[in-house]
């Protein structure tokens, strides 16, 4: 069975995988990519890790921390279990159907525990989960241009 707290989606870009991956791996640069970022701060980065501050406008949780993993094989994976909030995500980018083009897949998790979990209900989190899936995938498609938009 599915687990229910796992939202997905994708979206097909222009640019290859190569190009797309080029500026996601840039992680300081979200916040000009990413509308659902209200704050974020790069606190360490080491080769392929991350260690960020980040705000979502959706949540409205103020500053948490979050550990970033970029791969090779151009996977990034964002996590953090901190005050109650344990949330997972991955971009995946992939090639796209014709050339030129790359499927950007996009997969995320959150579960609250403690004081969050009294603030927030299931069917609330999982509207916010759906809206920042849709908010981040309409963003990568508006940040590298859809192939309908020639």
């Amino acid at each position: 069975a599915k687990d229910p707290r796992w939202v997905f989606g994708s979206v097909i870009v222009n640019g290859s995988p190569d190009e797309v991956w080029a500026r996601f791996q840039r992680v300081d640069t979200w916040p000009q990519l990413l509308t659902d970022i209200a704050r974020m701060k790069v606190v360490d980065h080491r080769d392929a890790h991350w260690g960020i501050e980040l705000e979502t406008r959706t949540l409205g949780h103020g500053m948490l921390g979050y550990d970033v993993e970029t791969s090779p094989s151009r996977v990034i994976k964002l996590s953090t279990d901190t005050l109650g909030v344990h949330a997972l995500a991955y971009t995946r980018i992939h090639p796209g159907p014709q050339a030129g083009q790359s499927l950007v897949s996009y997969s995320l998790y959150l579960q609250l525990n403690g004081a969050p979990s009294l603030l927030i209900s299931d069917k609330s989190l999982r509207e916010k989960q759906d809206h920042m899936v849709a908010v981040t995938l309409a963003d990568i498609g508006r940040g590298f241009g859809r192939p309908s938009d020639k």
